[in-house]
This record gives C-alpha cells, structure tokens and sequence, in this order.
C-alpha cells in the first residue's frame, strides 16, 4: 500500500506529468541543450523558443538558438540571433565566432574581419583567431596583412599544417617564392599527405625555373599518393616521360573542382584574354550575322566565353568535365543548357547540331588533336564554325608537332593545326597569333583558330 497522503499526492504528480509533456509546455534550457546534442534540431529549436518565451534574455539560450537556427539552414535569422546574443554580452566569444564564420560564409568579409577584431581583443592569446583574420584578409586581396596575421598565428602556437600552407599561398601572392616553398614544406612536414602543399611547392619552383626542384617535390607527393592523377601528370610534365595522348578525365576533375570559386579570380591575376579573343574571332567571322546560332562553349569551366557568346546564340550550351566548374557556371544564368562530360564522347553524341563551337583554353589539354577536331566535325552543321585557342609550340627545325610542357599543358605547331583541320575536312579562315596569358611571368603565346565544316 502506498503511503499515508500518497493518495492525494499522486494524482497532482500525475498531473503536473501530463502538463510537462503537453507541447506548449515551459521548456527547461537543459532539455533543449540534450535535444540538441541528440541531433533533434526541430526539437531543441522549439524547446529554445519555449524557453525564451519565458526568459527572453537568456544569453546562453539565445546564442544557441541561433546555433540551432544556423544548422537548420536560416542563415540571416542566425546572424540575428547571434548580433542579439553580443548585444547582451558584449564580450561573448563564442557568439562572435559563430557571427564572423557565418559572414565569411555569406560573403561579407568585411563584417567577418571586424568581428575578428573584436575577438582578437578578447582573446589575443589565440593563434586560431589570426589564422582565421588572415583567411579574411586574403579573400579581401590584402596579402602583405593576411602574412602577417599568419605569422603572428603561428608564433602563438598555431603551428599547423593548415596554418603554413596558408602562410605559403600569400607569400606566393607576394611573389616571395622562397619563403612560400618553405611554408608549404613546413606543411607537408606537419602533413605529408596533403595534396594542395605538394601541388603548390611544385608549382611555386616551377615558376622559379628550377625544374629539377619540381620535379623532387612532386616525387615526393608521389611517394605520399602514387595514384594521385594530379601527380601523375605533373610528373611526366616535368620529366618528358611517359607523356600521355592527353590530359586524364581525372586530372582534369582534380585540378579544377579545387580551382572553381578561385578560378576566375586566378585567371584575372595571369591576364588571361580567352572570352577577348572568342569575342573578337566570332566577330570578325560572323561580321553582322548573329542571334540566331546554336553555340556550344566547349569545356566552359565558370562561363567566362557566356556572356559573350549569349548576344549571338538562339540556344547557347556549355560542356565541361568538371561537374564543380558547370555549377558555377549555372550562378550566371546565360546557359540554355549545361551537361558535365567529357568533350570528345560529348561531341559524338551531337551529330550535326550546332552552328558554333568554341573552345577557350580547352584544347590545351590535348596532345593529339585528330580525334578531337573529328568529333567537332561531326557535331557541326554544314557549314558550321569550329573556333578555338591553343598554346604555340615553336619548334623550327623540329619534327615535334606538340608536346606537354612543364606547367601540365600541351602546346602546339601552327603547321600541325593546320595539317589536322585539313584532314578532318576543317578549312582554316584564320589563325591568329595571340598572348593567351601571362606564365611565370612571361607572355604565353597562342593561336586563335577559325576553321569552318566544309
């Protein structure tokens, strides 16, 4: 039997049960800490509301309902959150982490970068915090700081690879080549399977001339990944062996998917001219025809040649292997239709359906240019425009129609060109010498081709 006074007890425990599990009831801050570290983010987010509706200025509940809010995808009611969690407590450092890696994610990397000031003055014992100021900086084109918030990082003990390789990228910006192949080496030693320090430190010495230096470091990537097709390639770049008929469908993959939201930014800094010269070449073969073409952009990566080519195309389609690039391509809105593939096998399944193909920086990675032209051919209509640039090989007094230069690309002889489009039934128009872009520094030469389906 229960005890005395259990029978008028047990019935107001029962109750007050009843009316905790009822979904409008008061919500402890404990109950939705658990729901949210379970996962149970619908959950923990109306038990937040419940218990700010009875404790509106509850820091800690405010600051992890933006948390919550975050995780559930509502970014600009987050940042909300976390400005009114500060506003309560000024010196709030988490809120204003979570408040400047959200800025950074949104784009506003001014905001980003104040707020990490104000962190810094909190906490500027933490290394961390000046690792993430110098990501800022560098995506705000401010490399001299962003070097020096890096180095004050790592002199508090950020001592990571991440950190160093960080460190390498702006000395490299800075043109300090050495002391970026140091940083990058400092990062494989932390790190040796890190694929972007094994690239850069290659890169960076190629871009000194010391080729043979190069050539080790990507020795050593390959020591680390022996199937990395990345490594792979550069090696037979560097070495002139084993030189394949073109670059892999993988290579391509690994080397733009990492390039896609820096690509264009990149391209920039080199100079490079390729929608100029599609733009010019299209003009000077059309003259005063035009908005009525079906325009294939061949390997369009971002959608730089879209714009351009949009004035003068009824259906404008772009191509590229990398499914990363296409998807920024799509942020522009000017395709009619955008395919992740591999060109040639793209090309053969399009049989005479367009009027205009361009490739900008395409056949570049590609050694021998018949099987390519061919398929271009064949997606033509009659009398269909087929323009492109490629890198010039000089090589007078030489039997070498291409080869894959240092840098990964393949350059060609102009006589070689002109000998492949004639025997896939191509009549040259034109083919233009041209700066393509800059290459460690110098000019790099190119041809603009236009070849016409006879």
């Amino acid at each position: 039997m229960p005890p005395a006074g259990a029978h008028q007890a047990g019935p107001m425990t029962r109750k007050r049960r009843r009316k905790a599990n009822r979904p409008n009831a008061p919500a402890t801050l404990d109950t939705a800490i658990r729901l949210h570290r379970a996962g149970r983010l619908t959950e923990a987010e109306q038990a937040y509301r419940r218990v700010l509706d009875a404790s509106p200025d509850s820091v800690q509940a405010v600051y992890l309902f933006g948390v919550v809010t975050r995780q559930l995808g509502r970014a600009d009611e987050a940042a909300m959150l976390f400005r009114r969690a500060v506003s309560y407590e000024p010196d709030h450092a988490a809120a204003l982490a979570e408040l400047a890696k959200l800025y950074q994610e949104q784009g506003l990397l001014e905001a980003s970068l104040a707020v990490l000031r104000r962190l810094v003055a909190i906490r500027p014992d933490l290394g961390d915090l000046y690792n993430n100021m110098g990501i800022v900086l560098r995506r705000l084109k401010r490399p001299g700081e962003a070097r020096d918030a890096y180095l004050k990082a790592i002199d508090l003990g950020a001592n990571r690879a991440e950190t160093h390789y960080n460190l390498g990228c702006v000395m490299q910006a800075l043109g300090q080549h050495h002391e970026a192949a140091a940083s990058y080496r400092e990062a494989i030693a932390l790190e040796p399977g890190m694929a972007d320090a094994h690239r850069r430190l290659a890169g960076v010495l190629r871009s000194s001339g010391n080729l043979k230096a190069a050539g080790e470091a990507i020795e050593g990537w390959l020591r680390h990944d022996p199937d990395n097709p990345v490594a792979c390639h550069m090696a037979s770049a560097l070495s002139g062996q084993d030189i394949p008929a073109r670059a892999s469908d993988a290579y391509i993959r690994g080397v733009f998917g990492r390039f896609a939201e820096t690509y264009d930014e990149e391209l920039k800094q080199l100079g490079y001219q390729g929608p100029r010269l599609i733009a010019d070449a299209v003009s000077v073969q059309l003259g005063g025809k035009g908005r009525q073409l079906t325009v294939l952009d061949a390997g369009c990566g971002t959608g730089l040649c879209g714009p351009v080519l949009r004035s003068i195309s009824r259906q404008l389609v772009g191509v590229d292997l990398s499914a990363e690039m296409v998807e920024r391509a799509r942020t522009l809105g000017v395709y009619d239709d955008l395919v992740v593939a591999e060109l040639i096998g793209y090309l053969n399944r399009q049989r005479s359906r367009f009027d205009l193909i361009v490739a900008a920086d395409t056949f570049n990675y590609f050694g021998a240019l018949e099987e390519l032209l061919a398929a271009a051919r064949g997606a033509l209509r009659e009398a269909g425009l087929l323009i492109f640039t490629l890198e010039q090989l000089d090589a007078s007094g030489s039997a070498v129609d291409h080869c894959l230069n240092p840098h990964g690309r393949y350059s060609h002889t102009e006589d070689y060109v002109k000998r492949c489009t004639a025997r896939c039934q191509l009549t040259v128009n034109g083919a233009d010498t041209a700066v393509l872009r800059r290459e460690s520094g110098r000019p790099a030469v190119g041809l603009v081709v236009r070849a016409q389906k006879k």
